[in-house]
């Protein structure tokens, strides 16, 4: 991810259909991997959504995180597909794009070899199997 200042503005953009469920999915299959102030960022990002560009200044004093914080969730959210950044150098500021993509349903996540294989390093595999039959 490029330097993030707090001058920089960005926008976020949903890229998919969310459903209901996600905050359970997201609360039981990912924040095991990336910890829950990336799951805080993805939600509190995904709260931002419109077409006008936001202030990266007044949305970290908001949700009370500092740019490393922000940036480290960043990197976290991206290695897991939730949020892909786009980045475009100004001579001022910069400005990011966060499309947002829905987590994957307990069907799509447990399919994937990568995923599964990361949440047993850290739940038990009686954990997992609960959770696989949600």
């Amino acid at each position: 991810m490029k330097e993030l200042s707090p001058s920089d503005l960005f926008e976020t953009r949903p890229e998919s259909l969310f459903s209901s469920r996600d905050r359970d999915y997201l609360l039981d299959f990912y924040t095991p991997l990336i910890g829950i102030k990336a799951v805080a960022l993805f939600e509190a990002l995904l709260s931002e959504s419109s077409p006008e560009s936001h202030s990266h200044e007044t949305f970290l004093a908001k949700i009370q995180i500092s740019v490393g914080e922000m940036v480290a969730s960043l990197n976290a959210l991206e290695a897991v597909g939730l949020v892909a950044t786009y980045f475009q150098k100004g001579d001022k500021f910069n400005n990011f794009v966060y499309c947002i993509y829905a987590p994957k349903t307990p069907k799509e996540f447990f399919d994937n070899v990568l995923f599964v294989g990361t949440l047993r390093q850290y739940l038990a595999n009686d954990n997992i199997k609960a959770h696989h039959q949600k």
